[in-house]
């Protein structure tokens, strides 16, 4: 396991009229959220999903206990059952 260096936040400080404009923009674009049920067909690069594999593997857990389990199916066949 590799780890990483200790960076320090760096935080802007906005006003109340700021963060309340931002927190409004950010309701609006989480309430667009849908489920996507219609795929492209287009093959996604192998080093994209290892990318997003590896960021996804980032997120905080309960206790750091990070019971992540990732599977890349490419076989169509599979991916039917």
């Amino acid at each position: 396991m590799t780890t990483s260096p200790f960076v320090p936040l760096v935080f802007d400080y906005s006003n109340d009229e700021t963060i309340a404009e931002r927190s409004k923009d950010f309701f609006y674009w989480m309430e667009s959220r849908r489920t996507v049920r219609d795929y492209s067909p287009r093959k996604i690069p192998k080093a994209v999903i290892e990318n997003a594999i590896r960021t996804a593997g980032t997120a905080p857990s309960g206790a750091n206990m990070q019971p992540w389990h990732f599977v890349v199916v490419t076989k169509p066949e599979t991916r039917t059952r």
